[in-house]
């Protein structure tokens, strides 16, 4: 077997076919962006006042794309749920439970995430989830295949559509690496 020795002294070496040796570790997206310190739960519970009230808000204020890679909810009543994209100036929201999943870490994502019983200010761009919460009380997992994607400046917003009950989210939410 050939060597090839790089300009900062490592060797490498290559077969009879001319590829390279290599060896590599592979590891999930979600355990990489854990280990990295870049995956959060937004744990959100609120019972929005009205019908068609957001009541989840999520802008991303960082460089970085974010990912919401699924959504756990529960709903004390029957009610459907409308995931939108939004523009606007939210109002009269508060922080949500936002935790980094690297225990001990404190790092918080680049981004406002807050809860209401409901947002004012925000104009609806468009709709891209719907959920239907069936069985009150029973939680009900939304995994995201495609990941919903938030680049820098844009925001989502969640809705319930019917019914005043509370409303219980764990939302998994990542930060992209590059």
């Amino acid at each position: 077997m050939a060597k090839i020795t790089g300009p900062n002294g490592h060797v490498a070496d290559v077969d009879t076919e001319n590829r390279l040796q290599t060896f590599a570790i592979v590891q999930n997206e979600d355990r990489h962006a854990a280990t990295e310190e870049r995956i959060w739960s937004i744990y959100v519970s609120i019972t929005p006042t009205d019908v068609n009230d957001k009541f989840f808000y999520l802008k991303n204020t960082g460089i970085k794309d974010l990912f919401i890679t699924d959504i756990s909810v529960s709903s004390s009543v029957v009610t459907q749920l409308i995931y939108k994209h939004v523009i606007g100036v939210a109002v009269g929201g508060a922080d949500a439970e936002v935790t980094n999943r690297k225990l001990g870490n404190v790092s918080l994502p680049n981004a406002i995430i807050q809860e209401s019983v409901d947002f004012t200010g925000l104009t609806d761009v468009g709709r891209f989830l719907f959920e239907e919460c069936d069985i009150p009380n029973s939680r009900k997992d939304l995994r995201i295949f495609s990941t919903i994607v938030i680049p820098q400046g844009q925001a989502v917003a969640f809705e319930r559509v019917a019914a005043t009950g509370l409303i219980t989210m764990v939302i998994s939410l990542s930060e992209d690496e590059f």
